[in-house]
C-alpha cells in the first residue's frame, strides 16, 4: 500500500468511526431540553443513552463474526443504512418510550462503523502498525466530539433537540455514500469462514477464557466505563450544578475531547519505539492520577469549575493511549479472529459504559460524587486488571517459553 492510498484508508476510516461518537456528544446538551419537552424525570432522560449504549454492545458482537463469514464491506454498508433510518425515527419520536427504543436501534447500526474500521486496518498490517493507525484515526475521529456538542448546543438554541437528529439523519446518507464507493474490500474470500452460532460461541468463549485477552479487555472496559460516567453526568454536572448555558457546554467538552487528540498524536508516534505494554502502562497510570485529583476536588469542594475540567481532561486523555494499543494487542493474541475479538472488545466496553447510566441514577444525588466515586474505582480497576492478569499471564509465558528451552 502507498503512502497516498495509506492516508485516504485513514481518513475513510476514520470518518466512518465517528459514527458512534457523534451519535452520542451531539445530543448530549440536550438532555436537559428533552427531559423538559417531553415532561420525564432525568432519569428516564438517561435511558436514552443506556439503550444507545447496550444496543451498541450487541451491534458489535454481530458485526465481527458477520464479516469475518461475509466480508467487511456488505456488512458495513448494512449497518450504515440501519443507522440512517434509525436517526430519521429518532427525530420523529413522540414520547420518550418510543426515543429509547429506537435508541436502540440507531446504536446497533452504529455499532458497524468502529468495529469494522478496527477490523479492517488490521487486515492490512501488524500489530504495532496497526496501533499507530488507530492512533491516527481516533484523532479522526475525535474531531466529531470536539465539535458535535458545540454544534449540538446552537441547533438546540436555533431549532430544538428534534433538529439534531436530522442532522445526523443528513450525515447517515453521506455514510452510506462513503461505505459504497470509497471502501475496499478487506477480507478475501479464501480468508472466510461459515458462520455458525456454536463455532461462533465458542471463539467468544476462547477470547474470554485466555487470561492476557481477559486483562487487555477489563484495561479498556474499565476506560470506557469512566469515559461514560462522564458523558452521562457531564451534561447535569456542567449545566445544572456549574450553571453553564447549554450552547457553551459544547466548548468545555472540547477542551476534554482535545486531550484524547493530543494523546492520540502522541501515541502513533511513540508506540513503535515504546511497543503496545508499555503506553498502555502510561495512561493506566495517568488516569488514575487523574482520578485521584477529581476525587479530591470533589471531597474537599475545591477547584470549582476549572478545576472539575482539568481533572476530567486528565482522566480521559490517557483512554487514548489504552484503547488504540490494547486494540492492536488483542488482534495480536488471535490474529485468526480479528473481526470476532474486535466484536468482543468493543461489546465489552460498550457494556461496561451502559450500566453506568442506571448506577448513576441510582447512586445520584444532586453532587459530583457519585461520578468522582465511580471514576475512581473504574480507574483502579483497570491498572489492576494489568497487573494482576496481563503480567501474570505474560509471566506464565516466559516460563513455558524458559522451560522448553531447557528442554
Amino acid at each position: 500500500m502507498t503512502p497516498g492510498s495509506r492516508r485516504i484508508l485513514v481518513i475513510t476510516l476514520g470518518l466512518l468511526a465517528t459514527i458512534g461518537p457523534l451519535s452520542i456528544d451531539m445530543y448530549l446538551p440536550a438532555l436537559p431540553a428533552i427531559q423538559a419537552d417531553l415532561r420525564v424525570p432525568a432519569a428516564d432522560v438517561q435511558l436514552t443513552l443506556s439503550s444507545f449504549l447496550i444496543g451498541f454492545a450487541l451491534g458489535q458482537l454481530l458485526y465481527g463474526p458477520l464479516s469475518d463469514r461475509f466480508g467487511r464491506k456488505p456488512v458495513l454498508l448494512s449497518g450504515v443504512i440501519v443507522y440512517a433510518l434509525s436517526s430519521l425515527l429518532c427525530a420523529m419520536s413522540v414520547n420518550i418510550e418510543m426515543l429509547i427504543a429506537v435508541r436502540f436501534f440507531h446504536a446497533v447500526g452504529g455499532g458497524a462503523g468502529i468495529v469494522l474500521a478496527r477490523a479492517i486496518v488490521r487486515d492490512y498490517f501488524p500489530a504495532r502498525e496497526t496501533a499507530r493507525l488507530i492512533s491516527l484515526m481516533a484523532i479522526i475521529t475525535l474531531c466529531g466530539p470536539l465539535v458535535s456538542p458545540i454544534i449540538g448546543g446552537h441547533l438546540l438554541v436555533w431549532a430544538g433537540w428534534r433538529s439534531i437528529f436530522w442532522l445526523l439523519t443528513t450525515l447517515a446518507l453521506i455514510y452510506i455514500f462513503i461505505v459504497a464507493f470509497a471502501v475496499r474490500e478487506s477480507h478475501p474470500q479464501e480468508k472466510r469462514h461459515a458462520l455458525n452460532i456454536v463455532t461462533t460461541f465458542r471463539a467468544y468463549s476462547e477470547i474470554l477464557r485466555n487470561r492476557q485477552a481477559l486483562g487487555y479487555i477489563a484495561c479498556a472496559a474499565a476506560g470506557s466505563g469512566a469515559t461514560f460516567v462522564y458523558l452521562i453526568s457531564s451534561p447535569f454536572v456542567i449545566i445544572d450544578i456549574f450553571k453553564v448555558k447549554p450552547d457553551n457546554f459544547g466548548y468545555l467538552h472540547g477542551i476534554v475531547v482535545s486531550g484524547l487528540i493530543i494523546a492520540a498524536l502522541m501515541n502513533s508516534r511513540m508506540v513503535m519505539r515504546y511497543g503496545l505494554d508499555r503506553m498502555i502502562i502510561a495512561g493506566l497510570i495517568v488516569r488514575v492520577a487523574g482520578a485521584v485529583l477529581l476525587l479530591l476536588l470533589v471531597m474537599f469542594n475545591i477547584g470549582g469549575l476549572p478545576g472539575f475540567i482539568f481533572a476530567v481532561f486528565l482522566c480521559s486523555s490517557p483512554n487514548a493511549l489504552i484503547f488504540a494499543n490494547v486494540s492492536a494487542a488483542l488482534t495480536d493474541v488471535f490474529p485468526r479472529l480479528i473481526g470476532t475479538s474486535s466484536s468482543v472488545l468493543g461489546a465489552c466496553m460498550i457494556a461496561t459504559g451502559a450500566a453506568m447510566g442506571p448506577l448513576l441514577g441510582f447512586m445520584y444525588d444532586g453532587t459530583i460524587m457519585p461520578m468522582a466515586i465511580l471514576t475512581f474505582g473504574l480507574s483502579l480497576i483497570g491498572i489492576a486488571a494489568y497487573w494482576f492478569i496481563i503480567r501474570l499471564a505474560g509471566l506464565e509465558v516466559s516460563r513455558a517459553h524458559e522451560a522448553q528451552l531447557g528442554n
